[in-house]
């Protein structure tokens, strides 16, 4: 069974803290969220789990194994990484954009092979984009491209997907959608990391959820044992409440302490 473990995390840039002493161990088939006020170090963390951030101190390791002393290709096809704001100003094809994922199995020119073109058709009916396969990704809206980024995350059929505000941008239909794939991806067996900003989401669809405040891990586990009150008021200096039912609970800020 695939787990990442992350040991006494440390990450300093131009004489600032971003990670402090942050120790984790993640395994398949969890949804583990990764929540955070603005500059929390969310997007730091998760650059680091996807061994694209050399720590100062301590170390990321897969199924016990040292990102470190894997190669660039070995943890390509293990993990697949989404970025925060990713971009795209080539005109290639939606299709062809989502089938990158498969990469380095493509040709670099020509048609699609016919096993790429079925997966890549799987993923963009799974994000919704089937009607915008032959359309240029630089015509996309924000959304549209955010789902096409998503689509080309799950092409590869990775071990273990890490995802940076995943839902950012996406209407309330898709973002309901894309949380339910992502949800059903840790189901599968797979090991999905996704920073999330919505707290409702988060709690309907997370298993587990893990709180940064200022490069520091405040509390991390369940999602129905830690989401409350007083995680709220000490992540993000609001007032907040959990309500509606168990499986569709939804938060309920109050506003500044």
């Amino acid at each position: 069974m695939i787990s990442l473990t992350a040991r006494h995390l440390s990450i300093r840039r131009g004489g600032r803290t971003l990670l402090d002493n942050v120790s984790l161990r993640a395994e398949a088939g969890e949804l583990l969220a990764v929540v955070g006020a603005n500059g929390a170090g969310k997007s730091t963390l998760l650059t680091a789990l996807a061994g694209l951030r050399k720590p100062d101190a301590g170390q990321v390791m897969l199924n016990d194994v040292p990102l470190s002393e894997l190669t660039g290709t070995t943890l390509a096809r293990i993990r697949a990484y989404l970025p925060q704001n990713p971009r795209c100003e080539w005109p290639l094809s939606v299709e062809r954009l989502v089938a990158l994922g498969l990469t380095p199995s493509l040709p670099l020119f020509g048609d699609l092979p016919a096993t790429a073109r079925a997966r890549a058709t799987a993923a963009l009916a799974d994000c919704d984009l089937l009607a915008h396969r032959e359309q240029s990704v630089t015509t996309l809206s924000g959304g549209e491209f955010a789902r096409a980024m998503l689509a080309r995350a799950f092409i590869g059929n990775p071990d273990i997907l890490i995802v940076d505000e995943p839902l950012t941008g996406l209407d309330p239909r898709h973002a309901i959608e894309i949380a339910t794939r992502l949800r059903a991806f840790a189901r599968a067996g797979k090991l999905v990391i996704a920073s999330l900003h919505d707290l409702t989401l988060a709690a309907r669809y997370a298993t587990r959820i893990l709180a940064l405040r200022e490069g520091r891990l405040i509390c991390d586990g369940p999602s129905g044992q830690i989401l409350n009150a007083e995680m709220i008021r000490a992540v993000f200096d609001t007032d907040g409440k959990i309500l509606g039912e168990v499986d569709y609970p939804y938060v309920d800020y109050r506003g500044p302490t």
